[in-house]
């Protein structure tokens, strides 16, 4: 489909700059387990594709690291290291829970529905199209889409539906996703070819 721009997200005023640095990130999110300097990291379930992008492109980690904080279940109950089941769920807990930081889709974080959550730089390194394109920002995926092999009617009427669609996106594509055409293939390979 295309390349989904990813980026790690605070409670407003943790990190006045709005920039972080990658072996910060590390220390928060993998070697700093029980917390870091008053920090409260929050990220997505295993098996989540955000949490797999972050820890591979962020942390440059294996994803089955033994120092990757632990899934901790459903939802974050009180203020600690936690997991959560979905981006909505996982901003929803940044917006209401101060020193909190965490990684989102850029596209949700900037909608304007979480007045307490900011968008971080990595390194000084903004998360936006151009900065992806030129290479200078990795924490981004290429988003695919996967149907059965003898797809219902509804699903069969929906990947008919998908070229035109595409060719909407190449032309109008909406903030923060680039399509598969907008990219250099150099950083795509071959996973933006069907």
């Amino acid at each position: 489909m295309g390349v989904v721009i990813y980026a790690v997200v605070e409670h407003t005023g943790l990190l006045p700059n709005f920039n972080i640095t990658v072996s910060t990130l590390r220390e928060i999110f993998a070697n700093g387990k029980k917390g870091y300097k008053g920090y409260v990291a929050v990220g997505r379930r295993a098996g989540s594709g955000s949490r797999l992008t972050f820890i591979t492109k962020v942390l440059n980690l294996k994803p089955n690291s033994q120092d990757i904080m632990p899934d901790q279940g459903n939802n974050c109950p009180k203020p600690t290291n936690c997991t959560e089941d979905s981006t909505q769920d996982l901003l929803k807990f940044v917006n209401g829970t101060p020193n909190t930081i965490g990684y989102a889709e850029l596209l949700q974080a900037n909608a304007g529905a979480y007045q307490n959550v900011s968008v971080l730089s990595i390194g000084n390194i903004e998360p936006t199209p151009g900065n992806v394109r030129n290479g200078k920002y990795g924490f981004w995926i290429v988003e695919h889409l996967y149907a059965a092999m003898q797809p219902t009617t509804l699903a069969k009427d929906f990947l008919n539906f998908v070229p035109q669609y595409i060719e909407h996106m190449e032309s109008n594509p909406p903030p923060y996703f680039i399509p598969c055409s907008g990219m250099p293939e150099k950083l795509v390979g071959a996973d933006c070819r069907a």
